[in-house]
């Protein structure tokens, strides 16, 4: 190493992002995805160097008086205002501005028999019903009305025998076409019931910005967004966006920098602004969390240094040949291996065909407890109504 120099390295410690540790013999190390990079770079310069943090941790923001508080040092996105006071080596790499959501975990409905046709379906086969009992009425010249043609139709739809005894040959003929409608409906029902019960259904979650900017309106979710990220959502001219950074703006929803990247604003009604390689990092191996493929903005990634910097031509080749090299892309997946094995998950079982149990036929018992009900009490009103004719009669009599 060149000893004939030495030079200040501001950094902001962050979390399973940027961590900085000193060993017993006072050897400085740093760990996690910008850690790494940070020391490959110091690394290559050759220089000594002292490690300096910033007050209260903080990156900076401009003062009305034009001064800046916190750190305006090293990692940090490219800003016109930053680009002020200090200046920027070539970019190394880029950030996205995204946000995460969580996911639900898979549910049961309660009434998943009837999940197999959409609603639009079951109308139609009302409708049909309704239609075909009609013309078994009017074919059967008064025999029955159309509301027993229904009772007698219906039960053809449950793979039931059809019991409408008639001579006419209209009548032979839109029974045959009713019964092939019937069991190819059956049949069809059958055929997908069995995989809505037992497979778990999705649940829904937000996955873009728009649908982020509906659930903030609708005030079922929170979006939580760094400060520095909003007047890009005010500036964007896109409706929703902008909606969305007023709301962000009026309940002040910014995020405290010491949970900046961690999952404390991840929850089921609440999401988190993120830059995207960070999010790979802490959330690449989580199925609970769901990172959106949406990005609100690119930033270029550089390194920040003073008017009085001595080496901005070979930091700069630095980082070009690292650039070229991939290197970044590298840490980034090292980073993202050690998170994963630092904090393991036991994933989640949604592909995993269960056995049927009591809690998924339990909306069908209720549908027949239901059908119980309504039998018993018409069982109950024809008692009734037979006492009360009879009694008439009786009275008639006397």
């Amino acid at each position: 190493m060149n000893y004939s120099q030495r030079i200040a390295v501001v950094v902001v410690p962050v979390r399973n992002v940027l961590e900085v540790n000193r060993s017993e013999d006072g050897e400085i190390k740093f760990h996690y995805l910008e850690g790494l990079f940070l020391q490959e770079v110091l690394k290559a310069l050759g220089l000594q160097y002292d490690i300096i943090f910033p007050e209260n941790n903080a990156y900076g923001d401009e003062l009305p008086n034009g001064t800046w508080t916190g750190m305006i040092g090293m990692y940090i996105s490219i800003t016109q205002e930053r680009s002020k006071v200090v200046g920027f080596s070539k970019t190394y790499s880029y950030s996205e501005l995204t946000f995460v959501s969580h996911i639900p975990e898979d549910v049961r409905p309660l009434f998943a028999f009837l999940y197999p046709f959409g609603l639009v379906m079951w109308v139609c086969l009302l409708v049909a019903l309704i239609s075909v009992s009609f013309l078994f009425s009017k074919l059967q010249r008064g025999k029955f009305s159309t509301a027993v043609a229904f009772f007698k139709l219906f039960p053809s739809t449950l793979l039931q025998p059809l019991s409408i005894s008639n001579n006419s040959l209209k009548s032979n003929i839109l029974e045959s076409i009713w019964s092939l409608f019937a069991m190819v409906i059956s049949f069809g029902y059958s055929a997908t019931l069995l995989s809505f019960l037992i497979q778990p259904s999705k649940p829904n979650y937000i996955r873009t910005f728009s649908e982020l900017s509906s659930a903030v309106q609708r005030g079922t979710h929170k979006a939580v967004f760094a400060k520095l990220s909003n007047p890009f959502f005010l500036n964007s001219g896109i409706d929703h966006l902008v909606r969305l950074g007023e709301i962000i703006l009026q309940n002040r929803w910014f995020m405290e920098f010491s949970k900046v990247h961690s999952d404390a604003y991840i929850n089921l009604h609440s999401c988190q602004g993120i830059n995207r390689n960070i999010s790979k990092v802490l959330f690449a191996d989580r199925d609970d969390v769901y990172i959106s493929k949406e990005s609100m903005y690119v930033t270029p990634l550089a390194f920040a240094y003073s008017k009085q910097f001595c080496c901005v031509s070979k930091l700069n080749w630095i980082l070009s040949n690292f650039a070229s090299a991939g290197m970044y892309e590298k840490m980034l997946s090292l980073s993202a291996m050690k998170m994963s094995l630092k904090h393991p998950r036991k994933p989640r079982d949604s592909n995993v065909v269960l056995p049927l149990s009591l809690n998924d036929l339990f909306g069908a018992f209720i549908v027949f407890a239901g059908g119980l009900i309504i039998s018993l009490i018409a069982f109950l009103g024809e008692i009734l109504r037979h006492r009360k004719h009879f009694s008439f009669v009786r009275i008639q009599k006397l």
